[in-house]
């Protein structure tokens, strides 16, 4: 069966099969046989995806997961060797929230890799991305964990990416929550070996 899927805000249509999404996407899985309108109507709406990202997804869905994937991953790999923050190209952070949105778990992998990898080697955490991000993404976003990780990793400023830092409300409660859980999970961790010492 085929799906429409009307993609942006002024609805570019792609038609790809009901199968071979529900396949790769567990949203659309859920969508489609989950008993939602897009199951009786066979059309999903998309108004705030990236048409260009969509476009990517679609050629991967129709030229088969692997080949294409590998091509994302070396991709995602270009992206880890180069050596600046600026060299990031904002089309794969869109492609990136596409594939998290659309939970692609065989394209997340090597996209979260290639993010870690990039951010070991420039040593700075990208803050001025936390807006898009928190944007375009949905609570416990595996690309939200990532930064939450790098900002709660990082206790110099300096390490920061220059300019003026715009931190979303949410962001500052999910850090403040990672770091309360953190400061548990540490008081636990010292109130055991306090114990083994008294014994």
């Amino acid at each position: 069966m085929s799906v429409s899927i009307l993609v942006g805000k002024e609805k570019h249509s792609f038609h790809l099969d009901e199968d071979q999404l529900c396949k790769c996407s567990s949203f659309f899985d859920s969508a489609l046989r989950g008993g939602f309108k897009e199951s009786k109507e066979f059309v999903v709406q998309l108004p705030e995806a990236d048409v260009e990202a969509f476009q990517v997804f679609e050629k991967w869905i129709v030229q088969g997961s692997v080949p294409a994937a590998e091509g994302w991953q070396l991709t995602f790999k270009r992206l880890a060797w180069q050596d600046k923050l600026e060299d990031m190209d904002l089309s794969l952070l869109y492609k990136s929230f596409l594939i998290d949105f659309l939970q692609v778990s065989e394209l997340r992998r090597p996209l979260l890799n290639a993010l870690i990898s990039k951010q070991k080697k420039i040593r700075i955490v990208p803050i001025s991305l936390l807006p898009d991000i928190y944007e375009n993404t949905l609570p416990g976003s595996p690309l939200r964990k990532i930064w939450i990780r790098w900002v709660m990793e990082t206790p110099a400023p300096e390490i920061f990416e220059d300019g003026k830092w715009e931190f979303p409300e949410e962001f500052l409660r999910e850090l403040a929550a990672a770091q309360t859980r953190y400061t548990l999970r540490l008081a636990e961790k010292l109130g055991r070996s306090r114990a083994r010492e008294l014994i």
